[in-house]
């Protein structure tokens, strides 16, 4: 489980190589940076083995949240994406509808 921005960067480093080991990412209790969310976008969006993403209790800004469902978009792997206890402002809601009308992988 990641819980600092410092260890979302590592873990991020090694999924932007495709690391068909990384099927599953738990990033907890951190306030994801724009920079975080912007990489983490990219990488979602071509990635091919993630299957779970877990933003539990992530401090997650509009504009991140935007970022982040721009990339599950593309995705087409993952499967499961938790975003328990994550603030939702009618911004992110929108975000999300936007994702899922585009994604059709999510359970």
């Amino acid at each position: 489980m990641v819980t600092s921005s410092h260890e979302i960067i590592n873990i991020l480093s090694g999924m932007d190589k495709n690391d068909p080991e990384i099927t599953k990412l738990k990033i907890n209790e951190v306030k994801i940076s724009v920079n975080d969310a912007k990489k983490l976008s990219t990488i979602i969006s071509k990635n091919t083995y993630l299957r779970y993403l877990n933003l539990r209790e992530c401090n997650i800004s509009n504009r991140c949240m935007k970022y982040l469902m721009a990339g599950l978009q593309k995705n087409s792997s993952i499967t499961e994406l938790v975003l328990d206890y994550v603030k939702i402002t009618s911004y992110k809601i929108q975000y999300v509808k936007k994702m899922l009308e585009k994604n059709n992988y999510l359970e």
